[in-house]
């Protein structure tokens, strides 16, 4: 019961990225929102691994494909990194209480 009630809190990392993507590719779409667009350098920073290939394809004049890159992959790296975490925590947990 408790852990029905609870926010998942693993969801908002990845949640977040994607509306993070989904607003920088409005400026790429609409013309009056271009400075949107800046949103791109920050999160290929906080997506380094994932971002070594989007990097690429931009670099490479595959700018759609490297966005889509991005939010794709880039939301299901941060969903695994929660996941892990989330797997690390309760393993530590359960080494920290004492048998039954």
């Amino acid at each position: 019961m408790r852990a029905r009630n609870r926010v998942r809190w693993i969801y908002w990392p990845p949640g977040l990225h994607f509306v993070i993507c989904l607003i920088a590719s409005l400026g790429h779409i609409v013309p009056g929102l271009q400075f949107l667009g800046i949103l791109w350098g920050p999160l290929t920073i906080v997506d380094l691994p994932v971002s070594l290939a989007t990097a690429a394809l931009a670099f490479s004049r595959h700018g759609v494909l490297a966005g889509m890159w991005a939010t794709v992959v880039g939301t299901l790296w941060w969903y695994f990194l929660c996941r892990a975490a989330q797997f690390l925590a309760e393993k530590s947990r359960s080494a920290d209480s004492p048998p039954n």
